[in-house]
This record gives C-alpha cells, sequence and structure tokens, in this order.
C-alpha cells in the first residue's frame, strides 16, 4: 500500500495518496514513512502549509535519529523554509 502511495504521489493523485496514506496510518500508527510521505503531498499539493507542518512534526515526533537521519534533515529543513517564506508573506 506505500508504494501505491508513492505512485499516486508521484502521479499528482493527490486525494488518492493522501488517502492511502491514512489507511496505513489506521493499520499501522508507528510507520513513519507514512507521516512524512503525507507531509509531502500535502506539501506539495495545497497552498496552506500548515498541514504540511503539522504531519512533518508528527514524523519527527517518531522519527528515530539513528535510522532516520536523511528523512529528519530534509523534514527540518523544509519546516525551515515553510516558516521563512510565511513569515516574508506576512510584511
Amino acid at each position: 500500500m506505500h508504494f501505491q502511495g508513492l505512485n499516486a504521489y508521484h502521479d499528482n493523485e493527490f486525494t488518492k495518496a493522501i488517502n492511502l496514506y491514512r489507511k496505513i496510518i489506521t493499520i499501522d500508527p508507528a510507520y513513519k514513512d507514512a507521516y512524512y510521505n503525507m507531509a509531502l503531498v500535502y506539501d506539495k499539493y495545497y497552498r496552506d502549509k500548515r498541514f504540511a507542518l503539522d504531519w512533518y512534526n508528527r514524523f519527527l515526533s517518531m522519527a528515530d535519529s539513528t535510522e532516520d537521519q536523511v528523512l529528519i534533515d530534509m523534514a527540518e529543513k523544509r519546516i525551515e523554509n515553510i516558516k521563512e517564506a510565511e513569515f516574508f508573506k506576512k510584511k
């Protein structure tokens, strides 16, 4: 199901990807990659980045610095970029 979500994301079928990742999280709430990929979908699909921030933060709260460091770094960088963009949008 995870690969179906990735395929849907890459095919720009965002609603399908979101539904698949929600299903994965319902089945296995500890499956960290689903949280990260949900963040990616919301980051790309929605202009309101609060959803993406929420999912990135959910991923970070579960991530293991030993095995997930690359995704942790990418999530933290994306959070920083979103917050910076929001800051400058308000000015």
